[in-house]
């Protein structure tokens, strides 16, 4: 019996003790900030630049985006005094015809709207670098799935990097098929062109970082082979090589019988960019941040910005497309 009374007053004490360890918090203040201009912008020489310009909401605001359409938006080259005008559509966005920018040139963005303290933002439109040669060539192999017979093309890019400035490169592609709509008879009324984004494979040890569509950016790479619709590496191991080599693969068959077995020939478009380092930081920071996303131990992953005294990312690319015809005939029929 003495027992017995001994773990009930044990027990009694360890639950007053939880109760008095415990507080309550009724009120929690977080510091209510200023809001400030947010900017998104992407600068193409030969194209027509779009700047989107918003203000910052608090974390309780849940009025979604705030575009502000009573800015004044100026781009200045480096050493001149002489600013350009952005034109505005009262919408929150503001544009510059094409022709008003230059690669290899240093830009600073300024922006000021009212009462929200000014903001400014310097990148580059990177010179784009010569090109030595795009080679391809075909190889045949049958994955598992289905025992499907795949026509596998090869693109090897050999180009000079520029030994005077930090390079980043983007290699995309992205292909235009067809897709019809059908009576309830089976007859085509209608056939349309649309493009789509395509997997781009790489064992190249320059490549850094991949973005697939499903998720995201990534830098984890396991298996020495990257896959995804952009591919991403700097000039960090061969700065100043006046012919460096970079290798990728595409499935053809895959992509083409997805969307049906005509035997027309396709298009497959290669972009080949170079991007200013802002970009490029910003997407290390997403990579970084997808990683830790459902790690519970992992450090706070810190937006990137470059936007002085606001928010958002500015950033230059210069960019060059070609065009490569794929012939459906030499496509392997499904087996």
């Amino acid at each position: 019996m003495k027992i017995k009374s001994f773990s009930f007053l044990v027990i009694t004490i360890y639950c007053l003790s939880l109760v008095s360890c415990t507080k309550i918090l009724h009120d929690f203040e977080f510091e209510d900030k200023d809001p400030r201009i947010a900017v998104q912008a992407r600068f193409e020489a030969d194209s027509t630049v779009h700047v989107l310009v918003t203000r910052s909401l608090d974390m309780f605001d849940r009025r979604g985006l705030v575009t502000i359409s009573e800015a004044s938006v100026s781009l200045y080259p480096e050493n001149d005094d002489q600013g350009i005008l952005f034109h505005s559509d009262s919408s929150g966005w503001y544009s510059l015809s094409p022709g008003s920018i230059t690669e290899g040139v240093n830009y600073e963005l300024r922006i000021e709207a009212g009462e929200y303290p000014p903001v400014s933002a310097s990148f580059t439109v990177p010179e784009f670098p010569d090109i030595i040669s795009i080679d391809t060539s075909h190889s045949y192999s049958t994955v598992s799935y289905g025992s499907v017979s795949m026509q596998i093309i090869n693109f090897t890019f050999q180009f000079k990097d520029n030994p005077l400035t930090e390079d980043y490169y983007i290699l995309s592609a992205r292909s235009l098929n067809e897709q019809y709509t059908w009576d309830d008879f089976g007859n085509i009324l209608d056939t349309i062109f649309v493009y789509s984004g395509v997997d781009l494979n790489s064992k190249s040890p320059y490549i850094e970082v991949a973005r697939q569509q499903y998720w995201g950016y990534t830098t984890n790479n396991q298996n020495l082979t990257w896959y995804g619709q952009e591919l991403y590496f700097s000039d960090r191991h061969f700065n100043g090589n006046d012919d460096v080599s970079i290798e990728v693969s595409y499935a053809a068959s895959d992509d083409f019988y997805y969307y049906n077995n005509s035997s027309d020939d396709r298009q497959l478009d290669l972009y080949f960019a170079s991007v200013d380092k802002n970009f490029y930081q910003y997407m290390l920071a997403k990579a970084e941040e997808l990683a830790s996303a459902n790690n519970p131990l992992s450090e706070p992953v810190t937006p990137y910005s470059n936007v002085e005294e606001g928010f958002g990312l500015v950033y230059g690319k210069s960019v060059r497309k070609f065009q490569y015809q794929i012939k459906m005939d030499e496509v392997p029929a499904i087996k």
